[in-house]
């Protein structure tokens, strides 16, 4: 099959966000700006409540419509910060110049920023922050911008305590040149902002910069049986006498893999230790008769061991699920055959090629900003170039030329279309995503091996390919 019947033929039934079911859209508003654990935000009436019970999806339709399925009640959702937060919101009040606000931020661009007004000069600007292009804590996002927020008189969040209201509700009105007319089109806006840079605002850069190239140890996530431990406990508690401390490390694990902050993790393992000992754990009794104590020596421990896992993975780019997925895409095997197809015989180009359409999945589109870090990060400094320009001179991609440092960078778009499907159905294990070499150990040695044979590559090629990632 020549070259243009295959970017032709790619993917041709598939669709993309602007086409999918409301419930579909619901589903991705929660994912992006909802944090359910340890608890959320209802404002009724006018009041804010705080709720730890399960989240109800039916919570988004009244936040998004102003009422139910069945036409009655309304709730406004409230949300706290994640570890790793996707969004963030500059909440200005009694404000007269709001596009002052933006431009002293740096998001005064319709491509890098929303704005909303909730009330009578009254606004939210919502963005999408990163560090040197990857994912940054909410520490690091307030370390940066909290003070310059403050001599602005905003507020910045998400913060861990405070809620905020989530972004696009029935309330508020959009100010923007191109009108948002729904859920499913205020989605497609913020997945195409340019996400802000903080790096050169951070005047803790090379303390920053030393944290994460110092470590030397390797850290890595606990086996898939350990973390599928971990929520069963946190859900019912110990389940044997003597097991509290191999216990309430499992459950930090689970705690870390649901974006919480160590703030938050620190009041839901003392909870959970309170609530759930199920009369195995002497301290979790001596705790409830009011031993102080017990209660002081029990938040050391808890302190040490959430200090101990979040430093670690973040040190080393390891990040909870949500973030995870969401930073390095993910792949189906109708990808992993397109890359293959495309990738001309060449297995470095597959790699690179491979990475590049997760990454799009993740956003559901053909044309992006990706930071040049990233396409280093999926082949090298000296050969990421050469890999877009070949894709480029063989119509695969597009490149533009337009950048502004600091701001956006160079948009590359797809001259075909990768499967876009929905993350369920990619290849994933436990509710995270699959590397390139795990996707293909998935797939199994041999479909593997025959995908790349039938399709130009020679059996060397494949097998000692194969052989180096799946032994070793």
């Amino acid at each position: 099959m020549i070259l243009s019947d295959i970017i032709k033929s790619s993917h041709e039934s598939t669709t993309s966000l602007q086409n999918v079911s409301s419930d579909k859209a619901h589903r991705h508003y929660i994912s992006k700006f909802i944090q359910r654990t340890p608890y959320f935000g209802i404002k009724h009436q006018g009041q804010w409540t705080i709720n730890r019970d399960d989240f109800v999806d039916e919570y988004i339709f009244e936040h998004l419509y102003g009422v139910n399925r069945t036409g009655i009640q309304r709730h406004i959702i409230g949300t706290i910060a994640q570890w790793y937060p996707k969004f963030a919101i500059l909440d200005a009040d009694d404000c007269q110049d709001i596009q002052s606000i933006r431009r002293i931020f740096g998001v005064d661009d319709e491509s890098s920023s929303i704005t909303f007004e909730t009330s009578d000069n009254s606004y939210h600007v919502l963005f999408k922050p990163q560090y040197d292009g990857k994912p940054l804590t909410v520490k690091l996002l307030h370390q940066i911008l909290g003070k310059h927020a403050t001599s602005q008189k905003v507020e910045l969040y998400p913060q861990e305590k405070r809620v905020v209201r989530a972004p696009y509700h029935v309330g508020c009105k959009v100010i923007r040149s191109e009108q948002i007319s729904d859920v499913v089109d205020f989605l497609k806006t913020f997945d195409e902002l340019s996400p802000l840079e903080l790096k050169a605002l951070n005047q803790l850069t090379m303390l920053q910069n030393h944290i994460f190239s110092s470590n030397t140890s390797t850290f890595k996530l606990p086996t898939k049986g350990v973390m599928k431990q971990g929520y069963d406990l946190y859900m019912d508690g110990l389940s044997e006498p003597n097991s509290r401390f191999e216990s309430q490390h499992k459950v930090a694990i689970y705690l870390w893999r649901q974006n919480l902050t160590p703030k938050q993790a620190l009041d839901e393992l003392m909870s959970w230790v309170v609530t759930k000992h199920n009369g195995y754990s002497k301290d979790a009794a001596s705790i409830n008769y009011g031993s102080f104590s017990v209660l002081k020596q029990v938040r050391k421990e808890h302190k040490c061991l959430v200090d101990h896992i979040w430093s670690n993975f973040e040190r080393q780019s390891i990040y909870p699920d949500s973030t995870h997925n969401d930073y390095h895409g993910w792949l189906t095997k109708e990808d992993l055959l397109t890359a293959i197809k495309l990738s001309n015989s060449s297995i470095p180009q597959f790699k690179f090629l491979a990475q590049l359409i997760a990454y799009f999945n993740a956003y559901g589109k053909t044309r992006l900003s990706i930071h040049r870090n990233r396409l280093i990060e999926w082949s090298s400094h000296k050969t990421y170039l050469r890999h877009i320009e070949n894709l480029e001179a063989r119509g695969i991609l597009t490149r533009d030329s337009q950048y502004q440092v600091g701001k956006f960078a160079k948009a590359i778009k797809l001259n075909f279309r990768p499967s876009f499907q929905d993350i369920t159905q990619s290849l994933s294990d436990d509710n995270r995503v699959l590397s390139l070499e795990e996707s293909l150990a998935k797939i199994g040695r041999s479909d593997s091996y025959e995908m790349f044979v039938q399709h130009g590559f020679t059996r060397q090629q494949a097998y000692q390919y194969l052989n180096r990632i799946l032994e070793g």
